[in-house]
């Protein structure tokens, strides 16, 4: 199985090489891919940062697990910490 940076060298390459021969700014846009993918991918600390309310995201929870949660109104909490666990991260979903 490839890695991320070899399928998105692939796939980077094929692609440019469909509009131009020139390859001097290849690399250029396979750093600027990956750098969005990773970004795409980061954790949000809830302490920096919390989603809109009554929005789906996928959550971190300590002491234990990931799951997908909205955080309520009322209270201002995460659905999953009325269980007893604690939110440390989050992160949208992209439905499509």
């Amino acid at each position: 199985m490839k890695t991320f940076e070899q399928a998105a060298a692939d796939a980077i390459r094929k692609w440019y090489r469909r509009i131009t021969d020139d390859t001097s700014q290849e690399e250029s846009f396979l750093n600027g891919f990956i750098s969005g993918a990773n970004f795409a991918q980061t954790w949000i600390p809830v302490e920096d940062e919390l989603p809109d309310f009554d929005v789906e995201v996928l959550v971190k929870m300590e002491p234990f697990g990931f799951t997908v949660s909205k955080r309520e109104l009322k209270g201002g909490r995460f659905t999953m910490e009325e269980l007893g666990v604690k939110v440390t991260h989050w992160r949208p979903i992209e439905y499509k």
